[in-house]
């Protein structure tokens, strides 16, 4: 990525009072001087790509939004304004400023010190809001660090934040950096991670439509994944979906030409309407064409969806009519479909009772939300922040033995250094860790690679905290809402969870009146209820998907009547112990 060239009328520099504050930061970070000299990062010779035209949909991260909005979902907030790209005269004065305050940094070219830089350059950006030619200029330049230390997931990081803030195309940023870096870097996991989020720009790309970028994007990938077999995997089936993406969309270029001269055709309606919702998964675009579409069924189906139903019974039913049709199509359009229903019949489950919500919950086991879930990540060893110390004998089986333990004096190192989150595959906080550990410890820096590792396939797994305005973070960052209640009983809300309880000997009143939870979550639309409390709307486990990873949440302390229920909770998500049924 080089800089912009382009002029526009931003004046930034006013007195030398700026140069002590940058020079104070530089003198913070105590990085040491390398003898290679160093080019291209805060260089004058780049000009951007042009932002697209319309609402764009390249700056998302992964997590952070659907292709589509759920239904009955509220409507997303405005994008703030962008400030115009600083002239050229103040990216001049800024690039000179920053060349010399960051010498000893730039001279360095390793990997490991290119990610600190980029660390360094944008968590310098978040303190440069009021003086755009300085904030514009770290923000690409730690995207530009962050391209030569192989962190793709930086890249990202950078080229989001940049076009969140200047009107820039975030998107082809991404894009064009995965053509040109090295996605293998210098570790597995770092492999891993670069894939995870170039799977995330590819659709991105696909959303937007650029199957040809999107495709370019995919052969770096399945470069860099290598003999991986789950990497490559993921890259083989991605590249299906693209080539079934791509016929999809040239079969639809006549009917796309009739709707512009004949915009209420229903055959043209309903076959690009289908090819939107059902290929692309891209409802909002899809079912107004489907109300205007030749099939009735469809298109009340769709004018039901768009009145986005409140009541349980008015989502239950549509859940149903979408199922119903998933049941008709081939794949790949019936996992779409049922998706569509899943998120219907999460929104509805906790205002069903009896039959209706024992088929509703049979369903969401059945469908792809429940499946995702489930799924997880085959990398199952352990960063264990310290918690009352009954949890670690759970983790030691989950792990193989594979389990870093931190004691709570170590936390605040631990929670700032990235390159602790780079092995591991689960990250637990253990019964009380966030209330006990300082708050210092939960810094900006913290959240940053907690947030990082969840993205990027990791599992953070929490316990009750007693904390609850510890516990915000979780919301900022994941969207799950921690209320401290106290009650007993645990009633499994998936059915394979609670045949596994039974087996465990967990069905007896006596043993469910004595397990005691303390926190009750509401979590985002897409998260899996695991176990409730006496009523319905008292959530006391669950699992929350984000970006490629997942948040476990359980609350409880995990005393000894309660470690036979955490255990099949855990079990049901890791399949890590022997059943009556097998091994599952």
């Amino acid at each position: 990525m080089r800089r912009y060239t382009e002029c526009q009328p931003v004046r930034t520099h006013r007195s030398h009072g700026r140069w002590i504050a940058l020079a104070a930061v530089i003198l913070a970070c105590a990085y040491s001087s390398r003898a290679i000299a160093a080019a291209n990062i805060f260089d004058d010779n780049w000009s951007p790509p042009a932002p697209p035209l319309g609402p764009s949909q390249a700056n998302s991260r992964p997590g952070a939004n659907g292709p589509a909005a759920s239904p009955g979902a509220s409507a997303p907030a405005a994008q703030a304004a962008r400030r115009p790209i600083p002239d050229k005269a103040d990216q001049a004065r800024s690039r000179k400023l920053l060349k010399e305050l960051f010498a000893s940094q730039l001279s360095d070219r390793s990997l490991v010190a290119r990610r600190a830089l980029a660390e360094q350059l944008l968590d310098q950006a978040g303190k440069a809001a009021n003086l755009p030619a300085d904030e514009f200029l770290l923000l690409a330049g730690a995207a530009d660090a962050a391209g030569e230390a192989s962190d793709f997931n930086l890249v990202c990081e950078a080229a989001d934040r940049l076009a969140a803030r200047y009107e820039v195309d975030g998107l082809r940023l991404k894009s064009d950096a995965a053509l040109k870096m090295n996605f293998r870097g210098n570790s597995a996991r770092l492999i891993a991670d670069n894939c995870s989020a170039g799977l995330h720009v590819v659709e991105q790309l696909i959303r937007a439509e650029d199957y040809s970028s999107a495709a370019r994007v995919l052969t770096r990938l399945r470069s860099a994944a290598g003999s991986d077999p789950t990497l490559s995997v993921q890259v083989q089936a991605r590249t299906r979906e693209l080539d079934a993406l791509r016929i999809g969309s040239e079969r639809i270029v006549s009917q796309l030409e009739t709707l512009k001269a004949k915009p209420a055709d229903p055959s043209a309606n309903l076959a690009v309407g289908s090819f939107y919702c059902f290929m692309k998964g891209d409802w909002d675009r899809g079912l107004p064409l489907l109300t205007k579409g030749l099939d009735k069924t469809l298109a009340e189906s769709a004018s039901l969806d768009l009145a986005r139903p409140s009541t349980a019974a008015e989502q239950k039913a549509l859940g149903d009519r979408w199922w119903s049709e998933a049941e008709r199509k081939p794949e790949p359009a019936r996992s779409t479909i049922q998706r569509r229903a899943s998120a219907l019949y999460l929104r509805a489950v906790d205002g069903l009772v009896g039959p209706a919500q024992a088929l509703v919950l049979k369903r969401l086991a059945e469908c792809a939300a429940a499946e995702r879930l489930d799924a997880g990540s085959p990398n199952r060893s352990v960063l264990f922040f310290q918690g009352n110390g009954r949890e670690e004998a759970i983790f030691n089986s989950i792990s193989g033995g594979n389990m870093r333990i931190v004691a709570r004096s170590d936390s605040p190192d631990v929670l700032a250094d990235p390159n602790a989150f780079l092995r591991p595959g689960i990250v637990v906080f253990g019964v009380n860790f966030l209330k006990d550990v300082s708050a210092d410890a939960l810094g900006d820096a913290m959240q940053r690679n907690i947030k990082r590792f969840v993205e990027n396939g990791g599992d953070l797994i929490v316990f009750a905290q007693h904390a609850e305005d510890r516990t915000e973070l979780l919301d900022s960052l994941f969207g799950v809402k921690v209320r401290v209640l106290t009650f007993t009983g645990a009633v499994p809300a998936v059915p394979e969870l609670a045949a596994a309880m039974h087996a465990a000997g967990l069905t007896d009143a006596t043993v469910q009146k004595r397990a005691t939870f303390y926190e009750s979550y509401t979590i985002p639309e897409d998260g899996i209820v695991f176990l409730r409390g006496g009523a319905v709307n008292v959530v006391s486990a669950a699992g929350i998907p984000f970006g490629k990873g997942r948040v476990i949440v359980i609350g409880n302390n995990v005393d000894p009547v309660e470690t036979p229920i955490t255990e099949c909770v855990l079990n049901y998500v890791y399949r890590y112990k022997q059943t009556s049924r097998g091994v599952r």
